[in-house]
């Protein structure tokens, strides 16, 4: 039987094997006390020892990975309490740790994208209240484990803003209201992060009811123009197309078709006199004897407001 080995109390270098790894700081009976390093073949963490037991307290532990981390520690050498840990991609967190995992508010610093997410945290996952950042957007939202949950705020770069339901990976969906720059207000349902269904279009002059499919109009569309005009026109994947039913607050009544640019057809006016001309796409009338864009006067004059919902009119 070999004599038992003396029992050291020092300060210097020591080295426990491969597995435990080499100790510079101090031992007291042989056991780590006080400050000191440890470096093995994964990782190094520096703090402080007690009767040979890693002491929950600040210090920080630096893996071969390039995973860095620097605040309070638990017993097991786990993040626990505040810290800012920096993962092997570059993303950087500084908050509140519990046992390893990010628990309670943090701000966590994206690289790929750039992004920053201010918010709340639960068993590693964003949960609670949150803001993302980025150069292009503002994003406020309520998340569970991960994942967006109900309407969110998003806020563009350009100046848009939209309000309304979101799907984690797939954008903008549901119920929404989209405000733009120029003061136009989207409102409507959202799929894949683009206007899909019925939409109603305000701004300071108009509005505007009509189907959207993948950002483009579609179908029969309503105009209300300060007040003034109702105009129903009709779209096909957004560009207009055929008739045009166009009626003023006085009474006086446009039946067109669209050709090129411009509306050609027949204005009857609240005394009852005709005259065909063209309209344009900002609703004004210029009369003009030249219509060539009109084959069959006839269909105009059967064209009313009821009418353009049930296509039965056509201009071929």
């Amino acid at each position: 039987m070999s004599p038992p080995q003396p029992k050291i109390t020092a300060s210097g270098m020591f080295n426990f094997g491969p597995v435990n790894g080499t100790y510079i700081g101090s031992l007291k009976e042989s056991k780590k006390q006080g400050p000191g390093i440890l470096y093995t073949r994964e990782d190094v963490t520096f703090g402080k020892w007690r009767n040979g037991n890693f002491e929950g307290s600040s210090g920080g532990r630096i893996k071969r990975d390039g995973t860095e981390y620097y605040g309070q520690l638990d017993s097991l050498m786990r993040p626990h309490g505040h810290g800012f840990y920096k993962y092997p991609n570059g993303t950087i967190t500084i908050g509140n740790w519990e046992h390893g995992n990010r628990e309670g508010f943090c701000q966590t610093i994206y690289q790929n994208p750039k992004s920053t997410y201010k918010g709340n945290y639960k068993n590693d996952l964003r949960h609670g209240q949150g803001v993302i950042e980025s150069d292009t957007v503002t994003f406020s939202a309520e998340f569970v484990n991960d994942a967006v949950s109900g309407n969110v705020l998003i806020k563009y770069q350009n100046g848009s803003v939209y309000e309304g339901g979101y799907r984690t990976r797939f954008g903008r969906n549901g119920m929404g209201k989209l405000t733009t720059p120029n003061g136009k207000i989207y409102t409507g349902n959202f799929i894949n992060d683009k206007l899909n269904g019925d939409f109603i279009v305000t701004s300071e002059f108009e509005t505007f009811e009509c189907n959207y499919q993948n950002n483009k109009r579609q179908g029969f569309a309503t105009f209300n123009v300060l007040d003034n005009i109702t105009v129903r026109v009709e779209y096909d994947q957004g560009n207009l197309v055929r008739n045009c039913f166009c009626k003023w607050f006085n009474g006086n009544i446009f039946r067109g078709k669209f050709h090129g640019y411009d509306y050609f057809g027949k204005m009857t006016f609240q005394n009852g006199k005709t005259i065909y001309g063209r309209l344009n796409t900002n609703w004004q009338f210029c009369p003009d004897y030249i219509t060539s864009g009109i084959s069959n006067k006839r269909n105009i004059d059967e064209l009313s407001e009821e009418n353009m919902g049930t296509k039965k009119v056509r201009f071929e």
